[in-house]
């Protein structure tokens, strides 16, 4: 679609050629994208939609509606019946669903030529799960299953041919045991319906014992689902694959970080790393303005009263300024002249470039207040991200797929000390051909903002030398001078321990040159005892030698 959209924009039209109308579209609207939002797209960017199958849905928007609703009652009618058998197949004991390790895939063929598919037992894998299981009921604990099992020399069967085998962690060990398809059982959606036709590793019994023992509880394999802005909307631009939103282990406040990782940085085929979440969601939004008001391109960003004060902002977006400069020049020239049609031709090129901005729906003339609304919703969600406070997932949802309508793709790509983001815009959201708007941000700037929130530092978290030289600066502004090594003894939410500055700076005294601050006074010693100016004895105790001064 985004290749028909650009090829009509440079050749006034294109096709585009699909088997049947749901290949395209199957929803209702709500849930899932719906037919006529389809139509209504190729209408929009003059794409004629061929389908093969229906070639009717696409001539008239009535049609699209139709289908599109048959469309969407064919999917959950077969999605029901679907999930039928599968539960069927389930009581009657075959083995549904994808192979989990341990087990392989056996065909048999009959005399009469009819193919039949069961699941046996991995002879290769055997002695792994024999071990592993053997190990479970003599008591040990998942961490020491897995150590046994690296230290035979056992690897992960990859579930995918592009991932690599790994070692056993604990929680792989975990799920493992928790699995009822190794005691012979058949489940369905977490359902027991009971004994199934493949062969088993233990008995229900045992299987059933190690599930009630207070070590082998069940954990569960997946942290809560955390809002992420920018869901299946990033884009490495490094290799062209998707980022992850990636939440990590509850720290000790019972927070977490939010990243985006790409996906192929996490089986070792890209060198881009993760990213903070934050970061990039803030500043998106702090550069959202310029794609749902009508400001001109060459007008500088202004920051929001939540917006990181040190952010780096580069917009480089091509000015329209210029030719709204022009066209009123004319105008002020044809006033002048006296020259009535002139104006009314000036007027209608000067609308018309008006609405070619680059904006929601493409509508730039009509104020309603829509996109300003949107731009306060936006700011809001900002603010309690940078305050800390809980996000709500059924708005972050829903401004997520604000998101989704207005850009195609949201490209990112992590640098050393900069994050650049480029949000390509739908060309559907504009009568132009989609642009970029790449966008420059600071992630050591950000840092330092976060601890400017009196949030103070995340524990877990490292230190970076833009926080540190910020703690720095603002423990010497609070007490009055700089700070010595006795005074960071103990690390606090707003300074780390002195062990991290050597780290970082090597020394004391460069992490003072760092921040611009002078070394303390250095203080006397008081053990030390003083002279007698006039003896040149020392004096002990307000006395020399015994006699009192």
């Amino acid at each position: 679609m985004r290749v028909a959209a650009s090829l009509a924009a440079d050749h006034r039209g294109a096709e585009l050629w699909v088997q049947h109308s749901d290949r395209l579209a199957r929803g209702d609207g709500k849930r899932a994208r719906h037919v006529v939002e389809i139509a209504l797209w190729a209408l929009k960017a003059d794409v004629s939609v061929c389908s093969v199958q229906d070639p009717d849905t696409f001539r008239d928007l009535l049609y699209a509606v139709v289908t599109g609703q048959r469309n969407h009652e064919d999917s959950k009618r077969k999605g029901a019946a679907s999930a039928a058998g599968k539960r069927r197949a389930a009581v009657r004991g075959d083995y549904a669903g994808s192979l989990v390790d341990g087990f392989r895939v056996a065909v048999d063929v009959d005399e009469r030529g009819f193919v039949t598919k069961r699941a046996e037992i991995d002879p290769t894998r055997k002695p792994l799960f024999d071990l592993m299981f053997r190990l479970a009921r003599r008591g040990e604990s998942p961490s020491a299953i897995a150590s046994r099992l690296n230290a035979r020399g056992w690897l992960t069967k990859p579930a995918a041919r592009a991932q690599s085998p790994v070692p056993f962690t604990a929680q792989r060990v975990i799920v493992a045991l928790s699995n009822p398809r190794y005691a012979g059982l058949s489940f369905y959606k977490g359902e027991i319906l009971g004994p199934a036709k493949s062969p088993r590793y233990i008995t229900p019994g045992a299987w059933q014992a190690l599930q009630d023992h207070p070590r082998r509880a069940r954990r569960p394999t997946g942290l809560p689902q955390e809002p992420f802005l920018l869901r299946r909307l990033l884009v490495c631009r490094v290799c062209g694959s998707g980022m992850i939103s990636v939440p990590s282990p509850p720290r000790l406040d019972g927070t977490r970080r939010r990243d985006y990782i790409c996906h192929r940085h996490l089986h070792g085929h890209c060198a881009a790393g993760p990213v903070e979440a934050g970061a990039v969601e803030h500043s998106l939004i702090a550069a959202l303005g310029r794609y749902l008001t009508d400001q001109d391109s060459r007008t500088p960003h202004q920051a929001s009263v939540d917006e990181p004060p040190s952010f780096n902002w580069k917009m480089s977006a091509p000015s329209a300024a210029p030719i709204a400069e022009h066209l009123r020049a004319r105008i002020r020239g044809a006033v002048a002249d006296g020259d009535d049609t002139l104006v009314d031709e000036l007027l209608n090129d000067l609308a018309d470039h008006r609405r070619r901005q680059p904006g929601l729906n493409g509508v730039r003339s009509d104020r309603s207040g829509y996109e300003h609304a949107l731009l306060r919703d936006f700011n809001a969600w900002s603010a309690d991200l940078f305050a800390g406070r809980a996000l709500e997932k059924a708005e972050t949802h829903r401004l997520n797929a604000i998101l989704r309508r207005l850009f195609d793709r949201i490209e990112i790509e992590t640098a050393s000390t900069n994050v650049h983001i480029t949000p390509i815009v739908h060309a559907e959201a504009s009568s132009k051909p989609a642009g970029e708007r790449p966008i420059t941000v600071d992630k050591l700037a950000w840092r330092a903002a976060v601890l400017r929130t009196g949030q103070g530092h995340r524990a877990r978290e490292r230190w970076t030398d833009n926080e540190l030289v910020f703690a720095l600066k603002q423990w010497a502004l609070i007490n009055g001078r700089s700070p010595v090594t006795t005074d960071w003894a103990r690390a606090t939410t707003e300074y780390p321990h002195a062990h991290t500055i050597y780290q970082h700076f090597g020394t004391w005294s460069q992490a003072l040159r760092a921040a611009q601050l002078t070394p303390a006074p250095r203080r006397a010693d008081r053990r030390r005892p003083s002279r007698d100016p006039r003896t040149g004895r020392y004096l002990r105790d307000g006395t020399v030698s015994g006699t009192r001064v």
